[in-house]
Formats: structure tokens, sequence, C-alpha cells
């Protein structure tokens, strides 16, 4: 894709969101940052705690090893102090390159540089990250999702130095969100979508390599990556509550109103089977076609869910926010969609793909 056109994808999320530059500290935000001495001196113990610790440093209650939130936070108050404007900028910053890299993913996967474009643009002005971009510390997805793009970006190039390159970006995708670890079933779908399997293998293990020996660290430092929760009930849940929520998000990314921040998910009611017939007939609508693209995007979308199910299951929390690493795969539809009018031979089709996406990415 041409730099203009990346340039655009960034500016758009940059002019969407220049007003989350006026907000202060929220939530967490007063914790970890303000309320959080550890960050605010470069004293070896404290920076050691970055890496040995969880981010709320206390072992009694749920906490998460994500290092990288922790050492990225410190730099920034090194910077900014208790000035929350520096924090905003650099979170708007990690979208708006998140943005651009999903066009370079996109167009990856074999789809038309004018269709990666219209997939970014989309991407960067839809309302879900609105939370990532208020609260300070929401930087973590950012950070996750923006790592692991870079590390598909490289791994799938067969030169040694970008191997190199890829697995140290999937280690600090690691380091700032665990859910980071569905690379290891990522990669062989995204070699398997563009059909390359040039050096796949070697960087597949070394994938699996890395994932295990984090696997282990994290173990040891924090204990369980996931809540011991019974096979009978994760059972349950596949089959009677994943299907609903996968139709949440997809209808969440059409329909982006009456965002929460913690959302419980309902009970399983009487009509749960739908949601299960619906997803069922999707996948086999996709076998049917032989549609390769769409089946292994389909899977990449529901596999991108599993890692965060741990907390729904066990409380049924379900974050409108878990939406924005996988975002790109539902808009790819309507990108299709709205490109196909775009090229279309007929003036007016044309001139109404242009103003309803102009409509889109304005409202």
């Amino acid at each position: 894709m041409r730099w203009k056109n990346l340039a655009i994808v960034g500016l758009l999320a940059l002019a969407a969101y220049w007003p989350s530059l006026k907000t202060g500290f929220i939530w967490d935000d007063h914790f970890l940052i303000e309320g959080n001495p550890s960050i605010k001196t470069w004293e070896w113990r404290t920076v050691l705690q970055d890496f040995s610790t969880g981010i709320f440093r206390d072992p009694a209650s749920l906490d998460f090893y994500r290092p990288l939130l922790s050492f990225v936070n410190r730099i920034n108050y090194s910077v900014s102090g208790n000035n929350p404007l520096g924090y905003h900028v650099l979170n708007l910053f990690l979208h708006a390159t998140n943005a651009m890299l999903v066009a370079s993913l996109v167009e990856a996967l074999g789809f038309s540089s004018s269709i990666a474009f219209l997939v970014a643009a989309l991407f960067a002005v839809h309302p879900v990250i609105v939370q990532n971009l208020i609260m300070v510390v929401g930087r973590d997805e950012l950070m996750s999702f923006g790592f692991l793009l870079g590390a598909m970006l490289f791994l799938v190039r067969p030169v040694r130095p970008a191997m190199v390159g890829g697995l140290l970006l999937y280690l600090m995708a690691l380091l700032s969100k665990e859910s980071a670890i569905v690379l290891v079933v990522l990669l062989p779908l995204l070699f398997w979508a563009r059909r390359q399997w040039t050096g796949a293998g070697t960087r597949i293990l070394s994938v699996a390599m890395i994932t295990t020996l984090y696997l282990g660290w994290h173990h040891y430092l924090m204990g369980r990556i996931l809540p011991p929760l019974p096979w009978k009930l994760i059972g349950l849940f596949l089959v009677e509550g994943f299907p609903q929520v996968i139709c949440h998000y997809i209808g969440l990314a059409f329909w982006p109103w009456d965002l929460y921040t913690d959302r419980i998910l309902d009970p399983p009611g009487p009509n749960w089977f739908l949601y299960l017939g619906g997803v069922l007939l999707w996948f086999g609508a996709l076998l049917r076609k032989r549609n390769r693209l769409a089946w292994i995007l389909s899977l990449w979308f529901a596999i991108s869910l599993l890692p965060k199910m741990a907390l729904t299951i066990s409380n049924s929390y379900l974050h409108d926010h878990w939406l924005y690493p996988i975002l790109w795969i539902v808009l790819i539809p309507p990108a299709l969609f709205i490109g196909k009018g775009w090229s279309s031979g007929h003036s007016t089709v044309k001139i109404l793909s242009r103003v309803g996406f102009v409509t889109i990415v304005v409202f």
C-alpha cells in the first residue's frame, strides 16, 4: 500500500479521537499511575518489580502479568509526570499505528490495496476503541495488538532477520497482554491463507517454544494463567454461551451503540440453540462453497476470543473492547461491498458508494 494511503488512515484515527486528549485519569489510572509510587523512580528494585509481579502488586487479588504496560507507564511518567495529556497522546499514536498495520495485514492476506485501505479506514474510526483511549492503562490492548500485528507481518517474510524481529515483537505482545498467546494458532492460519509455506515450520515451532517458555515463567510468578474451571462448565459454555458471544461481537461491529465497559453476559435463554445453529450454518455454508479465506478468517475471529472467555465463564464478564483486535475481520465484508461499488462502471453506483463510505467515516 502506498504511504499516502497509510498516512490517510493514520490521520483518520487522529481526527476521530483527538478529543480523547482532553480526558484526565479515570478508573484504574488513579491506582496504576497517579497513586503508584513504583513508576516514579528508576531504582533497580522497582524496575525489576515490573517484570516479576503483577500490575496491581497484590498476590491476594486477581492480578495480571503485563510488565511492558508497567514499564511503558514508567517511561511515560518520566516524560509527562502526572499530566494526563502525554499518556493520551501515546495511546492515540498506538491506535493510529495499529490502523495502519491492519491495512498491511489485510493486504498480506491477499486483498487488494484499495480493500485494505477501506478496512483500515473503517477500523480507524470505529468507536469500540473509546475505552482503551480514554483510560490510559487500556493501552495494554493497544500495545499487545500492535506488537502482534508487527510480529505476523515480520514472521511471514522468508528472511532470518525478519523472523528474529517477529519473535521479539511476539514476546513484547505477550508481555503487554496475555491474550497474545493466540499467535501460536493464528500464525499457521496466516500461512495457510497466503499459501506460502517457505520457512513456516521453523517460525511456527519458534513461536510455540516462546509460548511454552512464557507459560512456564508466568506460572512461576503468577500461578495459573487461567482460573480453574470444570470441564463440564467449559463444554456447556462452548455450546450455549460462546455462539451468543460471537453474535454479540459481530452485532457490535455493525451497530456500535450503547457501549459498555463491563457488560454481563446474560445466562443462556431458551433460544440459545438459535445462536448455535446460526454459527454452525455459517461455517457449513463456507465449507460447502469452499471459500478458504472466509473459513480461515472466521476461525481467526472465534479463536482470538477464546483466551478472554475464561473471565466470561467464571464471572460472566463481557468487555466490548475485546472486539478491538478482531474488528478488522468483520469490516472486510462491508469494505468489499463498498469497494465493488467504488470501482463500478456505473457513475451513480460509484458516487453512492463513495458518499456512503464518507458518511460512515464521518458519523
